[in-house]
């Protein structure tokens, strides 16, 4: 992992969101505080055809600032970043990187955010999925648990499209899943828990603990020891247990695995479950035996991708693959071993390629490749062959619609795909390995190993390789451990090639008594015997000695003629082939005895009889073999050894004895005792004898009336699946075309959706302010008292306040008619020319006018215009001044007296002053 964010040393907070979101947005940072230390970036589904007002909805519910992300834009704390529409957001070096997002192509912007962060910032990256549909966000959710960040997902249950909620959670990786609003009160715990991470400085920070964790005596035993808070465990002693328990759990030693990496997911554990302690954990873990399980998943980490390092895979497909299949010819077979695929994509990819290469040279050899894991749960993910809809953006739509079939859940691997990979369970480090392959794949799973570990792995997948076989390894492994043994063929993309050069080294020992032998077959440690009683002991060594004294060497065959046991001194009578070991009868006997023994044993278990062969002369070159040896032990001081086989010819007879079939099998399951008798062993009944002419005319016959039935048959049936598969053909066709139409509109649609969606959302929260704009308006309007009439462009009625009624005969229906249909009371014929000329002019107007009750109005029209639009307006208001014109005059006319030199005598009828004195 790359630390690159030197300009930026906090923690990042990514939220994904999408359909529904902006109002889970809002709610997570209404309850988020503002001096979190970290950096928030916001991740949409945003319609690039479409301004956002994101940051103008999201600045009222915090603090923080919201911004607009710019390219090179560097990052800050206890801010919100926001993606712009349009565009795919990465992160590098502490800078936000945008990209155009290509039309018509279905992008995952969180997943790509997600990922980019993972690998920038590892464990001080927190990912949270809130509200949207399909599956956006699931690869990213992986690749931060991978990096060792945490991640948080908003309830499917609060949410209003649970697609993206329901995705992450089917991860199993997710940390916790609660409402926005606990998500965003518990968020802090999370940043301080990553801030004071001190597990690994504790175990790795003295040097006296680098070293690996001794294995205490208990390691072999099958008792996990219990955990005793008196005795006051070390915690080296608590991660023993821990190793212990895993080990017995899932057969997996992470003794092996890199220390820092082991640390640093238990810690992971325990900062989610609120742990400072690691022996809390181990007392936890012990009360909780789920808790073992979600261990083991944390500990096996899961990162892959179809064709991971598109790059690496061109030049393994042009320098290995290609070259592989054009050797092959039509009929040979290739075999390809894919170990720690996890869950399937990198094997699926590799036979893809090779399916690729074979319909370019229209050749079909046998191909199997063995994919391997040893994670179980991975086995059977990848086995089921169901993918997520954002495998789309791994691949091109060419291999998507050629290798995978679209459903209601996602994609699933076609059947001619699936059935040349075979998934199993397997242990890189303690399992032999498979042997004769033309090409080993192992990417990005040795770097978890320590490196004697990883030497032994090389080893074993060195091993695998026959002379001439391709190795693949990841872009952080090397083979270098395996010297001359394998040269490069592209030492940058890690692709090589074994040479002829003797192996390095060679396998434990306990392997090699296991590498043949299939795993159905492999015994169990068997329990101590009980103990025997003498006579019993007695009685045993009686058997013995009868059976190799007075019965003939024998043979337990089962139904399919395989060997299970010998019974006397029988190699003698056999004859070892070179070869793959097998213990069916065929390969064990004497091609001689071959045709015979069959014979007997088919009549004998068929009819449950008897049967005897006649005597036949059989050269045995063993026994000869055997005096050889014992001529040869008598003289201490020979040396040589004999340069001639001889043989020795022996008259012997097979008899086959039918056996009746266990009480807990089916009668079919007959099983038959084949001896080998000589004129020295005398039989203790009369078997009947078998006329082996007669025997094999009457087989021959009865093959041949099956053949000839099995023949009819399979010509009709061939001839029904051609005119069958010719329909079909037509049939596929159509449909692989609709099909193409169908995916492409699919994808449109859907990315169209969440961009409507999302502007839904912001329209919605523009209406709510609109609304309240209105409310707030009409309130104003009744709170002033003034009449005021809204007119449009043809001076129809478009609103009025309700005082505007005083003066005009208006009604709430009359919105929308001309205003020279209203009736008024104003004594102002040109109401209508003042009107129109503030709409021509663009300039308002003021005119002093009277009412027919004598009320002195002063008319103010004032033009107006709509923002972005042509539509223009006028608003005319009534205002009455007649208490203020009374002022006026009243002034007037005390300013004049003033300066007039004549004194200001009274009304007469006012009769003021001295008249009323006299």
């Amino acid at each position: 992992m790359i630390d690159s964010g030197k300009s930026f040393s906090g923690c990042i907070v990514a939220i994904g969101a999408s359909a529904g979101g902006l109002e889970a947005l809002e709610q997570f940072f209404d309850a988020c505080s503002s001096e979190t230390g970290a950096a928030f970036v916001v991740i949409q589904h945003l319609s690039p055809d479409h301004k956002s007002m994101m940051n103008d909805l999201l600045g009222r519910h915090t603090d923080m600032p919201v911004v607009l992300i710019e390219d090179q834009m560097p990052i800050e704390a206890n801010r919100v970043h926001l993606i712009p529409p349009g565009k795919l957001l990465k992160i590098s070096y502490g800078m936000f990187n945008l990209h155009d997002k290509q039309p018509h192509v279905l992008t995952l912007p969180i997943d790509i955010f997600f990922s980019a962060m993972a690998e920038q910032y590892g464990a001080r990256c927190i990912g949270i999925v809130l509200s949207g549909t399909g599956s956006d966000g699931t690869r990213g959710c992986v690749a931060i648990n991978a990096a060792g960040g945490f991640l948080l997902v908003q309830d499917p249950d609060e949410a209003r499209f649970n697609g993206m909620p329901n995705s992450a959670i089917a991860t199993h990786l997710v940390d916790e899943v609660n409402t926005v609003h606990q998500l965003s009160e518990k968020l802090p715990h999370y940043l301080e828990r990553i801030n004071t991470s001190t597990l690994i400085q504790t175990h790795l920070g003295d040097p006296a603990r680098k070293t690996a964790t001794p294995r205490s005596a208990a390691t072999s035993s099958n008792a996990v020891p219990a955990y005793h808070p008196k005795l006051q465990p070390t915690q080296d002693e608590v991660l023993e247990y821990l190793f212990q328990a895993l080990q017995q759990a899932c057969g997996v030693d992470f003794r092996e695995y890199k220390m820092a990496t082991v640390l640093r997911r238990i810690e992971r554990r325990m900062q989610v479950l609120h742990l400072s302690r690691l022996e809390d954990y181990w007392q936890h873990l012990q009360q909780e035996r789920s808790e073992l399980t979600l261990l083991r998943r944390e500990l096996l980490i899961c990162v892959t991708s179809f064709f991971r390092d598109s790059e690496a895979f061109a030049a393994l497909n042009e320098r290995v693959i290609q070259p592989l299949v054009a050797q092959a010819g039509p009929q040979p077979s290739l075999r390809v071993w894919c170990a720690g695929v996890s869950r399937g994509e990198e094997a699926y990819s590799i036979a893809m390629l090779f399916v690729e290469a074979f319909e370019r040279l229209n050749i079909q050899p046998e191909l199997k490749i063995f994919a391997t894991d040893v994670n179980p749960q991975n086995i059977d993910f990848a086995g089921a062959g169901l993918y997520a809809e954002t495998i789309a953006a791994e691949m091109d739509a060419t291999r998507l619609e050629r290798f995978f079939t679209q459903g209601e859940k996602g994609y699933t691997v076609r059947p001619e795909l699936r059935q040349v990979v075979v998934f199993a369970q397997h242990n890189l480090l303690a399992d032999p390995p498979f042997t004769r392959m033309d090409l080993v794949v192992c990417r990005n799973t040795l770097i978890y190993f320590k490196p004697q570990a990883q030497r032994r792995a090389l080893t074993r997948l060195q091993y695998a390789l026959k002379p001439k076989g391709y190795l693949f390894l990841g872009p952080s492994e090397s083979a270098a451990e395996l010297g001359a043994s394998v040269q490069a063929l592209n030492e940058k993309q890690k692709i090589f090639q074994r040479t002829h050069h003797p192996l390095q080294a060679s396998l434990e020992q306990q392997d090699l008594r296991q590498l043949y032998m299939p795993a159905e077959r492999r015994l169990a440690p068997r329990p101590a015997p009980a103990a025997i009683q003498p006579e019993e002991l007695l009685i045993q060594h009686a058997q013995q000695l009868l059976t190799e004294s007075y019965a003939p060497p024998a043979l337990l065959v089962n139904q399919q003629d395989e060997v299970l046991h010998f019974f006397g001194q029988v190699q003698d009578y056999l004859h070892l082939r070179p070869g793959v070991a097998s213990m069916n009868l065929v390969r064990l006997l004497p091609e001689t005895l071959v045709p015979i023994a069959t014979a007997l044993l088919y009549k004998a278990k068929k009819e449950q009889i008897s049967l005897a062969s006649g005597w036949v002369t059989q050269s045995l070159k063993n026994k000869a073999r055997a005096r050889t040896g014992e001529a040869q032990a008598k003289d201490e001081f020979k040396t040589a050894q004999p340069t001639a086989e001889e043989a020795e010819n022996v008259e012997l007879r097979l008899v086959a004895h039918a056996l009746p079939p266990l009480p807990d099998q089916a009668q079919e399951a007959r099983y038959a005792l084949l001896c080998f008798e000589t004129h020295q062993q005398q039989p203790r009944k009369n078997n009947a004898l078998l006329n082996m002419d007669k025997e094999a005319q009457v087989r021959i016959g009865e093959l041949e009336l099956e053949l000839t039935a099995t023949r009819e048959s399979l010509q009709a049936t061939i001839e029904e699946f051609e005119t069958a598969n010719e329909e079909l053909q037509a049939t596929n066709e159509e449909l692989r075309a609709s099909n193409e139409e169908l995916q492409s509109s699919n994808e449109e649609l859907q990315s169209l959706n969440e961009e409507l969606n999302t502007v839904n959302a912001e329209y919605q929260e523009k209406v709510l302010q609109l609304n309240q704009l209105y409310s707030d308006l009409d309130t104003m309007g009744k709170a002033l008292g003034i009449p005021t009439i809204f007119l449009n462009a043809q001076l129809c009625i478009t609103r009025f306040t309700p005082d505007a009624q005083k003066l005009f005969k208006l009604r709430e229906g009359d919105l929308g008619r001309p205003l020279d249909d209203i009736v008024n009371q104003l004594q102002h014929p040109q109401l209508l020319e003042d009107m129109q000329r503030t709409l021509d002019t663009g300039k308002p107007l003021e005119k002093d006018i009277v009412t027919e009750d004598g009320h002195n109005i002063l008319l103010r029209v004032m033009p107006y215009q709509v923002r972005s639009s042509v539509s223009k307006g006028a608003v005319a208001s009534f205002i009455d001044v007649t208490a203020l014109a009374g002022r006026q005059q009243v002034h007037f006319s005390a300013s004049q007296a003033h300066s007039s030199q004549q004194p200001i005598r009274p009304p007469q009828h006012l009769n003021l002053s001295n008249d009323q004195d006299e």
